[in-house]
């Protein structure tokens, strides 16, 4: 098997960008996007200069 042959079974890891993640706010790395910051406090459907 050389390097370029993939079964659908070969993915896995981290996704390519975690841009999704990060607070806008203090650019910390979110684990429940449904809830505030934990750094912050910023709620998901506030603007960082809305607080």
């Amino acid at each position: 098997m050389s390097q370029h042959d993939h079964t659908p079974d070969d993915q896995g890891g981290d996704p390519a960008c975690w841009l999704s993640q990060v607070c806008p706010e203090c650019g910390a790395l979110l684990d429940d996007l449904a809830a505030p910051c934990w750094r912050c406090g910023l709620k998901p459907d506030q603007q960082a200069d809305s607080r």
